[in-house]
């Protein structure tokens, strides 16, 4: 490693200097080539271009390299690395100034694009007028603001932005990419900045088209549950979920929330129609996995109020699984649609006698 030039990267340094915790450490080689990092022990990991990891940390490093537009969306990008590709060239093809910063092993920094006052004035600015280029960096910019409380998108870099939506570029994109910059987005500290950006860009179309209009703001909680609460009817999440290749349990949650939070949420436990109650539970196919059931009452507001109907329903569950081999007996000679409704009303009654004790 002693002969090997390299810097440490991208949002490593650009955290190092927030004091934000950040567990990916990315590096840039300098003056290498493929081959002297093999014959070091790298081993090379990376399809379109050259990435290493290191024989003892298990850290990646790239080479330096350059990109050249080619073709459309994301990947439409010719790749090239080799040992004459300088750092200031690798960093000029970053998307933000506070992404284009590398360290030194010897603790110095090399901004050329002045990264550290953009930091210190909390501003998101882009690198050069190359971030046209790649369209997924418009839904990079709201993800990071979403990140970095605090920090404002610079005037000329929303003025690029807006050129993107206008040329219509953003359409090349695919719906499993801009989901993944969504999903660190919901995860972020103010997931809410990432609609702010949307709305002040007037670019809710192509990709997020449901939202417009709609007024809301994203309460505290996992990405799942803040998903799960985005002001959607079942038919914009399924047209949502679809676009954007959204992963089952999230459109699932969603769906859950639209048809029976509001029913947990206006009814006391104690006073609820037993039958319906019912319903939901099966609806939710919580006698047979109760998972759907418990996240759904997670997202119930009132405390009190989540906390008397996780308690009925774990009471319930356990008191069908107790009843499940005599009610199987009552119902064997039973089949079809008689089937069905006799586990239903058997269960029914169990379940009557239990709360009226």
């Amino acid at each position: 490693m002693d002969d090997l030039e390299y810097f440490l990267v991208g949002g490593a340094v650009r955290d190092k200097v927030l004091k934000r915790e950040n567990s990916d450490r990315d590096y840039v080689v300098v003056g290498a080539n493929e081959k002297r990092m093999l014959e070091r022990g790298f081993k090379k990991i990376g399809k379109s271009f050259p990435v290493f990891l290191h024989p003892d940390t298990g850290e990646e490093y790239a080479l330096a390299r350059t990109e050249k537009k080619q073709g459309s969306g994301h990947s439409g990008f010719e790749i090239s690395a080799s040992a004459d590709i300088t750092l200031m060239q690798d960093l000029s093809r970053r998307d933000l100034t506070i992404n284009a910063i590398a360290l030194s092993s010897d603790g110095e920094f090399f901004d050329p694009h002045n990264g550290l006052i953009d930091l210190s004035n909390k501003v998101l600015r882009h690198v050069s007028e190359a971030f046209v280029e790649d369209p997924l960096r418009f839904f990079r910019v709201a993800r990071f603001a979403s990140q970095l409380p605090g920090f404002a998108i610079a005037k000329e870099t929303s003025f690029l932005m807006r050129k993107m939506h206008r040329l219509e570029s953003l359409d090349e994109l695919s719906g499993e990419r801009i989901w993944q910059e969504f999903l660190k987005a919901l995860e972020a500290p103010d997931p809410n900045r990432w609609f702010e950006t949307l709305s002040d860009l007037q670019a809710y179309e192509p990709w997020f088209g449901v939202f417009s209009g709609k007024t809301f703001e994203i309460a505290p909680g996992s990405a799942i549950e803040r998903f799960a609460l985005l002001p959607l009817s079942e038919d914009e999440i399924q047209t949502f979920s679809n676009m954007l290749k959204i992963p089952k349990e999230f459109s699932q949650a969603a769906v859950d929330r639209v048809c029976h939070l509001e029913y947990f949420n206006s009814n006391s436990p104690k006073e609820a129609n037993l039958a319906v109650y019912y319903d939901h539970l099966v609806a939710l196919k919580a006698l047979h996995d109760p998972f759907r059931l418990f996240f759904l009452l997670n997202l119930i507001e009132d405390e009190p109020l989540r906390s008397e109907w996780r308690s009925k329903s774990s009471h319930t569950l356990n008191v069908i699984k107790e009843h499940k081999e005599n009610i199987e007996k009552e119902t064997s000679s039973l089949s079809g649609r008689d089937k069905g409704e006799g586990v239903k009303q058997a269960r029914l009654k169990v379940l009557q006698d239990q709360f009226e004790r």
